[in-house]
């Protein structure tokens, strides 16, 4: 039986130490919420705020009452801190042997219970660090606005300050009602931090600890007073060589007072520009005033590469503010230590994104290299428990990465030993963060340890049985990369179906790895290799095989969406091979994207898989809550795979729908696969209220074999069903009118039709009566040359279906408008033929 892991969280190192020493020496009680019976195997893990790293200890439970647990050690069983590899068991997979894992090591793996891979946490920050608030909404405005106003009174107040002696009553009235102003303003923030930000542009001040990221003063405060005293700040920044200055909320009145008048004492200016660092922080020192945190140009600090101005600024803050500590009277070590801590919380939180933690933590052995009264790995403690323990795997993404570089430059150059320090500086680091992700209980951080193990930074036996479980995949997948042939001709030639359930099991749990390590060519080669040894497999093992990837579904989503487009190829390979599976990954993507370039794509992919792709849209087409886009997308691809009539009748539910587009796409589904009722549909929708949609109904027309006699009746209505007269203001009438009788025209089985012809006629009549007084109005706007496209397009319609009334009635337009006399004539030949046609 496993042991019971018991987390014991103790307030300083020196209480743990305590009970350690006592429970080498006998039983001690433990109260447990949970009662333990005798002789239950447990693994205490004992950790404190200051420690280095936790303790682990094996132990046994001796006696157990209501209100207590008591413990004893189990023989042999000392402190052990995380640190070593467990020795691997036989058959474990080692991707340099000669051949695959034992397969008994693959069937007492999958043989576990699966689980699935604990989600990611959706991320509180952007992918990228905010460097400066540039636009401020309404409301942030609004609560800066006073900060930067305070600021400029600030700048004002020390610049007067400075004319007068400390006792004048100018001085006190230069700082008056200043102190209790900034009280105000500040609310709920710890702390205000201006700064000097220079870049090729500009020379600025930036304000952080009252938005969630810095603002330039600039922003802040009106053209007048940003005319006249921001230019005075900027020169006050440049003549002291001040880079930042960090004024705590919980100053005290005397304080700040005594701050002002340090700050503008123009006898600093005496000593010159260099010197000016050096004498006013002694002065603070020397009045006691741990309140105000201010970095100078001789406080830089020597980095070994470019760090971001934030970062810069923060470790040049934290290394003056640890260096000074000392310096205070009247400190105990207690305090010290609250200092240091709220130092450190007060210039991390600027920084606001995992990807600049860790570029303080990565780079902190600098700040070691300054405060000399300090270890290394003490200052890494502090930062590491200053962070937000949610954010940790976040940042230690980033933390991961430095390390793999240094482990290259290692390799290169084994004896380099400064990079062997900052080696072990970030094991301890990630140590220190591994004890905070288990006592904390962090979600998202089970890829997070699993790393750490494999980086040997912390022990096997003691992770929790997911990320062990996440470990044990992650050889396998390593194997199955490295042993691909083997592992599938273990399949193909397997004995029986339990032997066959093993490899299908295998696959399965190592699918999610190879994703997200972005494999893709291992994936490519396990979905064509399982392809080709599907002959021969029962239905139901068939049935259990598609689930290799189904159960993945998501992940390849996420995977196929973040990809680059050569990428993409090699998925939609792999897709491909999925048959259905594959198919609801891309409908999937589909769905849920917002990127058009990609659903065009998807598509095309979905298009090309046919008979697949034709059942996912058969499903999606069913389900009428699907979003209309989605049924306007499917409706595309089911044109594209589909020559069933029978499908045609999916896209009637959509033909009466609200948005146009959907219409228009579900009429294009009608016209290509011509289910049964094609003709009315199309028909209803020449009235459609959209253009769009009414004009493809009438081309439409000219693509469907229309039997029903019936249809061309209801045409012939539409053309005819408002007298001409009431036509001459519905210029868009007009244009239907033409167009239809043109639809009319190139139905391939329309004939000479009395009724047609009588009807049409009589409609157009009033058109080709007014003789040329008429016609020769034709040419004056748009709606007379919207009449002559009508005439135009019922000369051809009665070249096809008139007789006698249809010559004598063209005959006279010829005559009233010979720029028509052409199609006349040729209407007329037409008529004449058909006469002679029907008469033999």
């Amino acid at each position: 039986m496993k042991p019971h892991l018991i987390i014991v969280k103790f307030v300083a190192a020196d209480r743990l130490e305590a009970f350690h020493d006592q429970l080498q020496t006998g039983p001690r009680d433990l109260a447990l919420k949970r009662p333990l019976p005798e002789d239950t195997k447990i693994l205490l893990f004992l950790t404190a705020p200051d420690m280095e790293a936790p303790v682990v200890v094996n132990a046994v439970v001796t006696q157990h009452t209501e209100d207590n647990t008591r413990i004893a050690l189990v023989n042999g069983s000392g402190k052990q801190i995380i640190s070593a590899l467990p020795e691997q068991s036989a058959g474990t997979p080692n991707s340099n042997a000669p051949g695959p894992a034992s397969f008994e090591w693959i069937q007492e793996v999958v043989s576990e219970q699966e689980r699935e891979a604990e989600s990611e946490p959706v991320p509180g920050f952007s992918d990228k660090p905010v460097e400066q608030n540039k636009t401020l909404d309404p409301d942030e405005r609004e609560r800066i606005r006073p900060v930067g106003e305070w600021i400029m009174k600030l700048a004002k107040a020390i610049l007067r300050t400075g004319y007068y002696d400390a006792s004048h009553p100018g001085a006190a009235e230069a700082g008056q009602g200043l102190y209790q102003e900034f009280q105000q303003v500040m609310g709920d923030c710890p702390e205000l931090l201006l700064t000097i930000e220079e870049t090729r542009q500009q020379t600025d001040i930036v304000i952080s600890g009252i938005l969630d990221a810095p603002v330039s003063v600039r922003t802040l405060v009106g053209k007048g007073s940003a005319a006249l005293y921001v230019p005075k700040l900027f020169e006050y920044f440049e003549k002291k060589k001040l880079l930042s200055i960090a004024i705590k909320k919980d100053i005290s009145a005397d304080h700040f007072r005594a701050f002002v008048r340090i700050m503008s004492d123009p006898k600093v200016d005496q000593s010159g520009a260099r010197e000016a660092g050096r004498v006013l922080t002694a002065a603070l020192v020397e009045h006691n005033i741990t309140e105000v945190s201010a970095v100078f140009d001789n406080d830089q600090l020597d980095f070994e590469k470019n760090l971001p101005w934030r970062v810069a600024i923060a470790m040049q803050r934290l290394a003056k503010d640890l260096m000074l500590l000392p310096m205070f009277s009247g400190i105990s070590e207690e305090k010290a230590r609250k200092l240091k801590q709220q130092s450190i919380r007060d210039i991390l939180r600027p920084l606001r994104h995992p990807k600049r933690f860790n570029d303080f933590l990565v780079n902190c052995y600098i700040i070691a290299d300054y405060v000399t009264h300090m270890k290394s790995s003490e200052i890494e403690n502090l930062l590491v428990d200053a962070l937000p323990a949610d954010l940790l795997p976040a940042t230690a993404v980033y933390t991961f990465e430095e390390l793999d570089w240094l482990n290259e430059k290692i390799a290169a150059d084994p004896g380099n030993q400064r990079i062997l320090e900052r080696l072990e500086g970030i094991r301890r680091i990630l140590k220190r963060m591994a004890g905070h992700v288990v006592t904390e209980n962090i979600s998202g951080a089970q890829a997070f340890l699993a790393y750490l193990y494999e980086n040997e930074i912390v022990s096997f036996e003691h992770l929790s049985e997911d990320v062990r479980y996440i470990i044990k995949s992650r050889r396998m997948a390593e194997d199955v990369r490295a042993h691909a042939d083997a592992y599938i001709e273990g399949f193909a030639s397997a004995a029986d179906d339990d032997t066959a359930m093993v490899y299908i099991r295998c696959f399965r749990r190592v699918v999610p790895v190879f994703i997200e390590n972005r494999q893709w060519e291992v994936l490519e080669s396990l979905s064509r290799g399982l392809v080709e040894s599907r002959e021969g497999i029962t239905d139901r093992d068939l049935e259990i095989f598609d689930q290799v990837f189904s159960p993945h579904l998501d992940h390849l989503c996420r995977a196929y969406e973040n990809a680059d487009d050569p990428e993409r190829d090699r998925l939609d390979d792999v897709l491909a091979r999925l048959g259905y599976p594959g198919i609801r990954v891309l409908g999937k993507i589909l769905s849920e994207t917002s990127d058009r370039k990609l659903r065009a794509r998807v598509v095309d992919r979905l298009a090309a898989l046919a008979e697949d792709a034709r059942k996912w849209v058969i499903d999606v087409l069913s389900d009428l809550d699907r979003p209309w886009y989605i049924h306007r997308n499917s409706l595309m691809i089911l044109r594209q795979v589909s020559t069933d009539a029978e499908d045609g009748r999916l896209a009637e539910a959509f033909l009466n729908h609200d948005h146009p587009r959907l219409r228009l796409e579900a009429l294009a589904a009608i016209v290509a696969l011509k289910p049964p009722k094609a003709e009315r549909y199309v028909i209803e929708l020449l009235s459609d209220p959209d253009s769009r949609v009414n004009w493809r109904a009438m081309k439409a027309i000219t693509e469907l074999p229309v039997k029903n006699p019936d249809t061309v009746d209801q045409i012939l209505d539409l053309i005819t069903d408002v007298p001409f007269d009431h036509l001459k203001s519905a210029f868009p009438r007009l244009k239907q009118a033409a167009a239809l009788m043109t639809a009319l025209a190139a139905l391939p089985d329309i004939s000479a039709s009395t009724r047609l012809e009588s009807q049409i006629l009589e409609w157009i009549q009033p058109m080709g009566t007014g003789g040329k007084k008429r016609l020769s109005l034709f040419k004056r706007n748009s709606q007379a040359q919207a009449e002559i496209h009508v005439l135009k397009a019922a000369i051809g319609l009665l070249g096809k279906v008139g007789g006698d009334f249809s010559v004598s009635f063209l005959k006279d337009l010829a005559r009233a408008n010979p720029d028509l006399a052409g199609q006349v004539d040729q209407a007329i030949d037409s008529i004449e033929k058909a006469k002679k046609d029907t008469a033999s």
